[in-house]
């Protein structure tokens, strides 16, 4: 099922109870994360990472690394800093959902829910090296979390279904964000992603990747990423 088809049926359940909507069925990576059945385009798709790769590793000078797994990521997990409104959450199937309170645990695997009040909003954190902000009207999953150690940074791994979301990741630590049709990668950075892809450096900076690019485009702080375009925008120009 593709990120369109996906979108399409998450925004018929409006109507359900309390304004929460739903999805039926797992959630898919997107296309840029799937195996290529073309030879040509997965050796493109190769070269593409290698370069990512590189770019990544270049960004470790500014204190960004990858953390390496463990058996202590199994307990590792993202807990509700500030809750304002209500909100809820998941395990994988999304067959029941439950209240959300400041204190609880979210791990690997679960879903959360904003709904569609003015003015509510969830803060997630892991550690204090990420921070989520979920802002109304959204829908995430976390797809991992993985404890850094020995200098290199913790690490986490969100898909943006629906909404958006505001990402701090700090010194070493590293958090990706999977949306619509695309992927963006945070370093030491405030980044603002909507789930069309929209994608704000607040401070610090961004890789972009969207489906079917060759190559990342890098978003500078105080840009914006436009995904119809696929060009940068100075923020000031939208204020």
């Amino acid at each position: 099922m593709s990120g369109k088809t996906n979108n399409q049926s998450d925004r018929t359940n409006r109507r359900q109870p309390l304004r929460f909507r739903e999805q039926a069925g797992e959630a898919r990576l997107i296309g840029i994360m799937a195996a290529e059945a073309h030879p040509v385009r997965s050796v493109r798709r190769l070269c593409f990472w290698f370069r990512l790769s590189v770019a990544l590793s270049l960004a470790t000078f500014v204190g960004c690394s990858t953390p390496t797994t463990g058996e202590q990521n199994r307990s590792f997990s993202f807990a509700v800093n500030q809750l304002k409104g209500r909100a809820r959450c998941s395990s994988g199937d999304r067959t029941a959902w439950h209240a959300l309170r400041a204190g609880d645990k979210l791990r690997a695997g679960w879903w959360v829910q904003t709904p569609a009040d003015l003015g509510c909003y969830m803060d997630l954190s892991l550690r204090r090296s990420i921070t989520v902000r979920v802002h109304p009207d959204s829908l995430v999953r976390i797809r991992d979390v993985t404890r850094g150690s020995d200098g290199v940074g913790d690490r986490a791994e969100l898909e943006l279904r629906i909404g958006k979301i505001c990402v701090g990741a700090k010194h070493t630590a590293i958090c990706g964000v999977a949306f619509t049709n695309g992927i963006v990668r945070i370093c030491d950075g405030l980044v603002c992603v909507s789930e069309r892809g929209q994608v704000d450096a607040l401070k610090g900076s961004a890789f972009v990747l969207l489906t079917g690019q060759s190559e990342p485009t890098k978003v500078p702080q105080g840009y914006r990423f436009d995904p119809s375009s696929g060009k940068i925008y100075d923020l000031t120009f939208f204020h």
